[in-house]
């Protein structure tokens, strides 16, 4: 006889949401919760007792292109999307703005979960499938989601990642995408047994170890994110480099210009004195660029 309790921890849980606000990807181990209403028990996980992994995405869509890329806060690293993404966010460009909100983390939670009934592929039923929760259906530490709220409650409690004598969750999808609307998405409020924990135990699917073998080098990331220009610098820095260049073009414009007119007056009256030095001569300027530490 095993005890759900002792494979989760509230207080690791709840911390672990605090605070928080981590990837989702194509493979075999996951299953796409399909439109209409399908049946699912959550199940607990071995290598840790909070049941879920939290995982951060990066994505961006452009024409054909499409990135997906986990982001290094999954793996509690320093992300450079995140710092180059934090800098354009700051900016006075609204381009640079809207860029930066394009590719700002997604936050979802993957759990293993054993497959009780397919809307619409019945041969999943029976198979114990990763399934990634956003916000919404989770909760965090802003939300109420679903799974949390009912995690929380004295009805329900840890029972509801209990496979031997828990509730199922019910999932109610309407949509595809973005725009999928999971308004009724609630937990049965019968218990019943599936499986002793027992026959089942050997086939949860280890989460940490999936995420760890696909987790891209910094220098990955900052390739396939190009775009976001990492080698620019601080946008502060690029625009008051930018404005320096664009005095130090003028001030030359000047300087040809007067440069023309001493030649001109030179060549109708040679007889004109000479006066005070021009504050716009080549000595001036290089004073000028060393100002501006352009020179």
């Amino acid at each position: 006889m095993y005890d759900i309790n002792e494979l989760l921890s509230k207080d690791l849980i709840e911390n672990d949401l605090k605070g928080k606000s981590r990837n989702q990807f194509s493979d075999e181990n996951f299953w796409m919760i399909p439109e209409g209403t399908s049946v699912v028990r959550l199940l607990p996980r071995m290598e840790s007792r909070i049941p879920y992994l939290t995982s951060y995405t990066h994505r961006f869509s452009s024409g054909d292109e499409n990135i997906v890329v986990d982001c290094l806060q999954t793996f509690k690293k320093k992300c450079p999307v995140c710092k180059r993404g934090w800098e354009l966010y700051n900016s006075e460009v609204k381009s640079e703005v809207d860029l930066s909100k394009k590719v700002y983390r997604v936050e979802r939670y993957i759990y293993n979960v054993y497959i009780v009934n397919d809307a619409k592929n019945p041969e999943n039923n029976g198979q114990i499938k990763l399934v990634s929760f956003g916000v919404k259906l989770n909760g965090n530490s802003k939300h109420n989601g679903v799974i949390s709220t009912a995690f929380s409650s004295e009805d329900f409690g840890s029972s509801i990642f209990d496979i031997s004598n828990g509730y199922d969750l019910v999932i109610m999808r309407k949509g595809q995408g973005m725009s999928s609307d999971y308004t009724g998405t609630h937990f049965k409020t019968k218990k019943y047994k599936i499986y002793d924990f027992s026959e089942i135990k050997d086939k949860l699917i280890n989460i940490d170890e999936l995420f760890v073998a696909k987790e891209k080098s910094v220098d990955e990331i900052k390739k396939i994110f190009y775009f976001l220009g990492f080698n620019k610098g601080p946008i502060a820095e690029v625009r008051e480099v930018t404005q320096k260049q664009d005095v130090v073009k003028e001030t030359k414009k000047i300087v040809e210009v007067e440069k023309i007119k001493e030649e001109e007056n030179e060549d109708i009256d040679m007889s004109i004195e000479e006066v005070d030095e021009d504050p716009s001569t080549d000595e001036a300027l290089d004073d000028l660029m060393k100002e501006l530490d352009l020179e």
